[in-house]
């Protein structure tokens, strides 16, 4: 029985051994390539003259000469340390390193701490613009800041064992514990240790709601045209129009009933209209940050990896623009929350209500669909007892959404209408461009340019991040992973989303944090295994606390130059209804306007469009597949003649009688409005009011 105790304590000795001699490798790994990084850029620095005035050496600048010195001193020290690792690390140092670490832990965690943090910080302050390199090397410094603060976390996560992160815990458990003794923070110690994470997302989300709410009322700011024309989907059915007839329209249905249950919402309790859309988009928002948070609690296993998920969503920039923006697009919201909500219901195999979900989810954007078939993929490869129960109840949830959706429509007598356009003049429309697409791959390029520049607006670590968390998944829990849903569900959605999005980008580049969304929890998967593995100590959600401090600094750094305000030289919501409002009283009830471009005018006068066209960007093509020509719009265009025309196209101007009839009277750069040359009194009206509708 001792041989069998001395056999084991032998094989743990060399399982720990072998580990720490793995960890001295990795470690001069880690230095070399980020010595590398910090290398690329010098040529360039020494290389760079300054001609103005205050040279060193005649070249530089003092400041600059003060810049670059830091710099090579920076990545001198750096060099020496690489150079003594690959010299002197091994086992016995390691653990050297580890115990001094251990003793000096509370000044170890905060400098390294403070570090991370602050490169974060000057990561995203390069980004935004503040502040900015000399441009003869800018590019080359893109991601140093990056592969440094990297590297700075991988080197703690390697140096740190259990008893550095008992430590550590051991530490923050008496501060936790000498807080909650003060009377100032006694109500906060009642509170249940769950209930932390719940009360930070729910102040987060208030935080976000009150800056975004005192934003819009402060400043009042006109339409975004892609919401005016949501907006204007709805307003039609309550003047009277019909989906699809009165309006051509190649997107799904559901997008008119929310739009209208929102007009709906905003008459009923006389609530102006601009402030009703937007403060419901940013409960839309709040719910996509909890969604998140609840795909990565499951992912993870923890409210931490919920906090870390949310962490890693609010660090991409477009998502806080699509999240925080004074005219937040609130049909992708509730597309993204739906499907969201699906992808989490599927983690807990509830097949049915998933698929319901992420059916009404491609009923607002099509491409969401894809995550029906990545329920039914992962309801087949899981471990479900009863998997033939579990697709059947996957298919079910779709298709009572979508029977339902088929009945509405029915009965409005728009059914086929509705499938023409939504249905197979897209699907004729995509093979059209996919086969005049002759280039294998041809897509590749953009797409990489429009993850790198917009999605992630060159965000590395966070493509790196989301890239590389399926991976270690997988390394960790084998090939079971897609048998899990709580970990299929989310990987094969957003795959399959990525290779749509992939295949044919046409479309708006913000619909790519459809996918990115789902899949940010797999970047805070990544952070949280850089984590070591936490020992048992006096405060078990620590690592929430942290994520939740990591958090707040992520949306403060975030909001740094989005301060909610409009230019100054912007009209405002107000002057534009105003002048809506003079305009309109000046036109009869049977005079008819055109508006192609934007109906942010029909939304504020409460006309109906003479035709039923109007630009839907790359997909104004497909007007052609429904009969609705060059050729058939200027006829009917002269057959109508409107009053005002607004964003017409160039086959429709040069027709002899358009010219002939109309006067543009206000230039813009998007949808220039012509009046009819016989109303010299529009005429005069719209040339006054040119700053205002600009």
């Amino acid at each position: 029985m001792r041989d069998t105790a001395n056999n084991t304590m032998n094989s743990e000795k060399t399982k720990a051994e072998r580990r720490n001699q793995q960890t001295t490798w990795m470690i001069r790994v880690v230095l070399i390539i980020a010595l590398l990084v910090l290398t690329w850029p010098i040529p360039a620095m020494v290389g760079y003259e300054s001609r103005t005035e205050g040279q060193v050496f005649g070249r530089y600048t003092v400041r600059y000469f003060a810049f670059m010195a830091t710099y090579l001193l920076s990545a001198g020290g750096w060099l020496l340390i690489t150079i003594g690792a690959l010299v002197g690390l091994n086992r016995r140092r390691l653990e050297t390193i580890r115990t001094w670490i251990e003793k000096h832990v509370t000044a170890v965690t905060v400098i390294t701490a403070a570090t991370i943090e602050g490169l974060i910080g000057l990561r995203i302050l390069l980004l935004r613009g503040i502040i900015h390199f000399p441009h003869a090397f800018a590019s080359k410094m893109s991601p140093v800041v990056m592969a440094i603060w990297l590297a700075t976390a991988v080197l703690a996560s390697l140096l740190a064992d259990s008893r550095i992160v008992q430590a550590i815990d051991g530490q923050i458990g008496k501060s936790v514990e000498s807080l909650r003794a003060r009377p100032l923070f006694r109500p906060i110690a009642a509170i249940k240790p769950g209930m932390y994470t719940t009360i930070g997302l729910v102040g987060i989300a208030g935080l976000l709601t009150l800056v975004a709410v005192k934003g819009h009322f402060a400043q009042q700011p006109p339409f975004d045209r892609d919401v005016a024309a949501h907006i204007y989907l709805g307003q039609l059915i309550m003047r009277g129009g019909t989906p699809y007839v009165d309006l051509i329209y190649f997107h799904p249905p559901l997008r008119f009933g929310l739009s209208w249950l929102i007009n709906v919402i905003a008459t009923t309790l006389r609530l102006p209209l601009v402030p009703t859309f937007h403060i419901f988009s940013y409960l839309l928002s709040i719910g996509v940050i909890a969604s998140v948070y609840l795909i990565g609690k499951e992912l993870l296993g923890s409210r931490s990896g919920g906090l870390f998920s949310a962490v890693v969503l609010l660090g991409i920039d477009h998502l806080q623009l699509l999240l925080l923006n004074f005219n937040p697009n609130f049909i992708r919201l509730t597309t993204l929350l739906l499907m969201l909500l699906g992808v989490w219901l599927a983690q807990r195999k509830r097949w049915f209500w998933s698929t319901a979900l992420i059916t009404l989810s491609a009923l607002t954007w099509a491409p969401a669909a894809a995550g029906i078939g990545a329920v039914i993929i992962s309801g087949i490869v899981s471990r479900e007892e009863n998997k033939r129960r579990a697709i059947l109840s996957a298919v079910g949830g779709a298709g009572l959404v979508l029977a339902l959706t088929a009945a509405v429509l029915a009965g409005a007598g728009i059914l086929e209408t509705t499938f023409i356009q939504t249905v197979k003049s897209v699907w004729r429309f995509g093979m059209i461009r996919a086969s005049t697409n002759t280039e294998l791959g041809s897509d590749l390029g953009p797409l990489m340019y429009i993850l790198l520049n917009f999605i992630f607006r060159n965000n590395w670590e966070l493509l790196i991040f989301i890239a590389v968390g399926p991976v270690l998944m997988t390394i960790k829990r084998g090939c079971t992973i897609f048998r899990e849903s709580t970990f299929s569900m989310p990987l094969i959605g957003g795959l399959i989303m990525l290779v749509l999005f992939a295949i044919d980008n046409q479309g708006s580049i913000r619909d790519g944090v459809m996918f990115s969304a789902v899949l940010v929890p797999f970047g805070a998967a990544t952070i949280s295994t850089m984590i070591p593995a936490k020992a048992e100590g006096p405060t078990p959600h620590a690592y929430g606390f942290f994520a939740l401090l990591a958090l707040v600094f992520l949306l403060v750094l975030g909001l740094a130059d989005n301060s909610f305000t409009v230019e100054a030289a912007q009209p405002s919501l107000a002057e534009r209804e105003f002048a809506a409002a003079e305009i309109n009283a000046m036109l009869e009830p049977s005079d008819q306007v055109q508006y192609f471009y934007s109906p942010e005018f029909l939304i504020y006068s409460g006309r109906i469009n003479a035709l039923p066209v109007f630009s839907w960007g790359g997909k104004t093509d497909v007007y052609k597949l429904v009969g609705w020509t060059d050729d058939r719009i200027a006829e009917q265009l002269e057959a109508i003649a409107p009053v005002i025309v607004e964003g017409p196209e160039e086959s429709y101007i040069a027709t002899e009688w358009f010219s002939n009839h109309y006067t543009k009277v206000i230039d813009r750069e998007n949808g220039d409005i012509y009046v009819r040359s016989d109303r010299g009194d529009l005429i005069e009206a719209l040339s006054e009011q040119a700053e205002t509708f600009k």
